[in-house]
């Protein structure tokens, strides 16, 4: 088991892509998840990550349908 300093966390474009998983269901379910706000290389904003720990446990439905 990772500890949470060890995790990978990504933008929800990423999840995504690699739980194939619509956006705007996605966005939806991560609605209660706190984020890591980050800040893209290059850019002014800041954009909210997620942990995978909690993509994988919002969405253990899409996630479990892979394996």
């Amino acid at each position: 088991m990772q500890d949470k300093e060890s995790q990978l966390f990504g933008l929800v474009e990423a999840w995504s892509q690699k739980f194939d998983i619509p956006v705007g269901e996605l966005r939806k379910r991560l609605k209660w998840v706190t984020p890591i706000d980050v800040r893209i290389e290059g850019r002014s904003e800041w954009r909210h990550a997620y942990m995978e720990t909690d993509v994988r446990r919002v969405c253990a439905d899409y996630v479990e349908e892979q394996t």
